[in-house]
C-alpha cells in the first residue's frame, strides 16, 4: 500500500535526482566562439576566472567583457586592476574603449547576476551571454544569471579546477539548491547572507 509519506519520499528522491542531474549538466561548457563575438561576464572569486575572461577577450572570442564584483572584498581593487592582472596594451585599450568593463557593486553570486542584467541593458546586442567561472561555481552562477535575465540564453565557459574536494562540491550543491529560492528574495535579505559569497 502506498502511503502519503512513502509517496512524498519518492517525490523527494525524484526531485533530488533531477537536481543532481541539472547540477552536473551545468558544470559542462557550452560556449563555442562565433562571429560576431558574444558578450561575456566573469563573476569574481578565484582569479583564474578573471584570467580566463581576459584571455577570451584578447583572443577576440568574446566582446565586450564585464567583470562583476571588482572590489577590495574580492581582492581586486579597481585602481590596481591593470597591474594586478598584468594587462597587455591591448587590454588596457579595451578598458579605455569600454570593451572591458569593471563593475564594483556585487558582493555575491546573485548580486553578480543582477549587476550583469543592468549592464546588458546598456548594450544593443541581443546575442547570448557567455558566463565565465569555475566548474563547481558554474551551476548556481548560471542558474542565478538565467533567472536574472528572464530567458536570454546563457552560455557556459567552465574554468577547470585543479583540485576538487568532495566537501567543496557538497557545499556548492547546497548553494545551488538555495539559489532556486534566494534569487527571488528581496535584495535586503540575501546581501547579509555570508553563505552565498
Amino acid at each position: 500500500m502506498i502511503t502519503p509519506l512513502r509517496l512524498f519520499g519518492w517525490a523527494l528522491l525524484l526531485l533530488i535526482a533531477l537536481a543532481v542531474g541539472d547540477f552536473y549538466r551545468r558544470t559542462q561548457s557550452t560556449f563555442v566562439p562565433t562571429q560576431p563575438p558574444q558578450p561575456g561576464v566573469v563573476f569574481t572569486g578565484q582569479f583564474s576566472r578573471v584570467y580566463a575572461g581576459l584571455s577570451l577577450l584578447e583572443l577576440g572570442q568574446i566582446t565586450p567583457l564585464l567583470i562583476s564584483g571588482v572590489n577590495p572584498g574580492a581582492g581586486i581593487p579597481v585602481a590596481s586592476f591593470a597591474d594586478q592582472f598584468q594587462l597587455s596594451a591591448t587590454l588596457r585599450v579595451a578598458i579605455a574603449s569600454g570593451a572591458l568593463v569593471l563593475a564594483t557593486e556585487a558582493n555575491n553570486t546573485i548580486e553578480n547576476a543582477r549587476e550583469t542584467r543592468h549592464w546588458l541593458t546598456t548594450l544593443s546586442s541581443t546575442l547570448p551571454i557567455v558566463l565565465i567561472t569555475n566548474q563547481f561555481h558554474m551551476p548556481r552562477a548560471s542558474l542565478a544569471l538565467e533567472q536574472a535575465l528572464s530567458g536570454r540564453q546563457v552560455l557556459r565557459y567552465v574554468v577547470t579546477e585543479n583540485r576538487v574536494r568532495y566537501e567543496g562540491v557538497v557545499v556548492e550543491f547546497s548553494k545551488y539548491l538555495g539559489t532556486h529560492v534566494f534569487a527571488w528574495l528581496p535584495h535586503q535579505f540575501y546581501q547579509w547572507v555570508w553563505f552565498w559569497q
